[in-house]
């Protein structure tokens, strides 16, 4: 999992000299997000990361709008594209021999409390495989591709349990111990269905 304190850390590093500030802050994960970022600005950030010898948590999902305009695979699509064509698939295998990660992260369930239900997340996250298997079949199955919104300890099980769903993307609930035990207990139990 990745928790909200290192995705606080992480956006300071947005922008500045991100390797001299990831070796200070202890962090080698920095979170890529999205919100309404344009393809070439992602792909600046993931390139950028990695020239500083980090592993980039490339997050995708799409808005509000976009979902209601039923719209969501497609405003993935060419997020995730803009992340395969900046990286490569030989770059993408080796990141997923280092743990290197995709987050399936809708903007509108960012910090609202709303999430998706399991199905539509379970969904996007195996058509985000999907993509991956259309460029590297050996890759897809060895992804991980984490959902990051809103998790927490009443819809982590559910969440956690479906098979194209790898982990979480823990934001506020990661700043409080309770809660944050909570998905870790789901996250464990899932491990053993």
């Amino acid at each position: 999992m990745i928790t909200g304190a290192q995705m606080k850390a992480a956006r300071a590093l947005a922008g500045i000299d991100q390797k001299t500030l990831a070796d200070k802050a202890g962090i080698s994960v920095p979170t890529v997000q999205r919100m309404e970022a344009s393809d070439d600005v992602v792909r600046a950030k993931v390139a950028g990361s990695r020239g500083a010898g980090l592993r980039p948590t490339a997050c995708v999902g799409e808005s509000l709008e976009e979902r209601r305009a039923g719209v969501s695979e497609e405003v993935v699509k060419s997020q995730m594209m803009a992340i395969l064509d900046t990286l490569g698939m030989q770059v993408i295998s080796k990141a997923v021999q280092l743990r290197a990660v995709l987050a399936y992260e809708p903007a509108w369930a960012i910090g609202t409390g709303k999430t998706a239900t399991p199905e539509q997340a379970q969904s996007m996250h195996a058509y985000i495989r999907k993509l991956v298997a259309e460029r590297a079949p050996e890759v897809a199955n060895r992804v991980r591709i984490i959902y990051g919104g809103s998790v927490n300890p009443s819809n982590a099980s559910q969440l956690f349990v479906m098979p194209d769903i790898d982990g979480g993307l823990v934001g506020r609930c990661s700043l409080e111990a309770d809660e944050f035990i909570g998905i870790c207990r789901a996250a464990s139990e899932a491990q053993r269905v």
